[in-house]
């Protein structure tokens, strides 16, 4: 037997009942969170704790819910309750389905996150060399000069800036957070092995730039960079290369509306 089921034979053995829960009903909301569930999931089993999943965050019909190791999946208090009253006790999962590999090639993300973040947060005006002028992009640090200026027509990003100039601006800190997220989607892309993860932040980005008069081609830009920069994560360029397609999806549906 391995030490893990030793810990659950152990932990059912004891009185359990007078001190410990029956069932953990873990919530996920938001995808880029997976890897912290995951480790939330694997404390209750090293506990003999089964766990219920819930919430989009663990993807469709709780496809990433049970990847981690969850032992059940609900996709609201409804589906809980039913659950718990027709498939109790559960069979319990053991082990988590994430692969010592993409473990190692999260960890290494999470360790670069400050400096892509940095490096991200300059693509848009390297790209667009209109942007250099302008003070009012989230995320991106100003550079020196009168602002105001504008993308040209070759290469708009649009007429709306992304963000209110002020330092202190709700907007500014929302973009900033936009291009976190986008690696925190990325790194959990690559902890799941699933490009979905990642493609669903962009499309979300792309959604939130666009009602910002930004067009999405400053994503595939920072796509591309990140591609650059992550050469030696085979798992990261698998979701990035997903993200560039779901980009030109995008944008093609965007020049031609049904």
């Amino acid at each position: 037997m391995s030490s893990f089921g030793a810990r659950r034979r152990w932990w059912r053995s004891s009185p359990r009942e007078a001190y410990g829960p029956d069932v953990v009903a873990l919530s996920c909301t938001l995808t880029f969170n997976l890897p912290l569930a995951h480790r939330q999931i694997e404390t209750c089993q090293c506990a003999g704790v089964p766990v219920m999943a819930g919430g989009p965050g663990f993807g469709p019909g709780g496809t990433w819910a049970y990847a981690l190791g969850a032992d059940l999946y609900a996709a609201d208090a409804r589906d809980a309750a039913e659950a718990l009253l027709h498939r109790w006790p559960p069979v319990l999962c053991g082990e988590s389905s994430v692969q010592a590999g993409a473990m190692e090639e999260y960890a290494a993300l999470v360790r670069r996150r400050p400096e892509l973040l940095a490096d991200l947060a300059h693509v848009p005006r390297a790209v667009f060399p209109g942007l250099r002028t302008r003070s009012d992009i989230p995320g991106i640090p100003g550079d020196s000069g009168p602002s105001g200026g504008s993308c040209g027509s070759g290469g708009s990003c649009g007429s709306g800036g992304w963000v209110d100039s002020g330092p202190s601006g709700r907007e500014h800190e929302e973009g900033t957070g936009i291009l976190g997220r986008l690696l925190d989607s990325l790194a959990a892309a690559v902890f799941v092995d699933d490009a979905r993860v990642f493609t669903g932040q962009l499309a979300f980005a792309a959604a939130y730039f666009t009602a910002r008069s930004v067009e999405p081609r400053c994503l595939l830009a920072m796509t591309d960079a990140l591609a650059d920069r992550l050469r030696g994560s085979p798992r990261a360029l698998d979701a990035l290369s997903a993200g560039r397609r779901c980009l030109a999806t995008w944008e093609a549906g965007s020049r031609h509306p049904e």
